[in-house]
């Protein structure tokens, strides 16, 4: 998964960085499950995929995990940080942040469709074998841990810090 996102990344000249966005969205939103090869040493939980996506005024940021270890982050302006998952202590947040959705599933809704998150909400879009899930909630609501998804929220939250403090030391690229 991770070369087909770095492939993505490597865009010609005259390419929206929102396309590239929606396309690297919608790769990772469909992929298959006997698609993803999971990690050495882990079974395929119920969760194979999820997102933690932003809704910024003008964008959206997602954090990416698959069961994989693929770990991204990127924004619909452009930009990002790929290969995140590479890292021992990245890839294992975001294993922790599939757990904690597989935990979470039954507070989700089904979806087809996979909507954006509207500005000040989080959305976190959900794989399983079995169904797409999703759920949406104010950020701060999430931040207070007022909201039945919090838990989910600051799991995604461990994998953005994770990714931010290996980019900060040169640990990973930015796109």
């Amino acid at each position: 998964m991770l070369d087909r996102i770095r492939a993505f990344f490597r865009r010609r000249p005259g390419t929206k960085a929102s396309d590239v966005f929606s396309s690297l969205r919608q790769r990772v939103l469909h992929v298959r499950p006997e698609d993803v090869k999971v990690l050495e040493g882990r079974h395929l939980g119920p969760v194979f995929c999820a997102l933690m996506e932003f809704g910024l005024p003008k964008a959206t940021a997602s954090v990416v995990v698959v069961a994989d270890g693929t770990v991204s982050f990127y924004t619909s302006t452009g930009g990002g940080t790929i290969g995140g998952g590479e890292h021992a202590v990245v890839r294992e947040a975001g294993m922790r942040f599939l757990d904690v959705a597989g935990d979470h599933a039954r507070s989700l809704e089904l979806t087809t469709d996979f909507p954006l998150p509207e500005p000040g909400h989080v959305r976190f879009q959900v794989r399983t074998s079995g169904a797409d899930l999703t759920g949406d909630a104010p950020e701060d609501a999430l931040q207070r841990g007022r909201h039945l998804l919090s838990p989910l929220y600051f799991a995604g939250q461990d994998v953005l810090t994770e990714i931010r403090l290996l980019s900060d030391a040169g640990g990973v690229r930015p796109s």
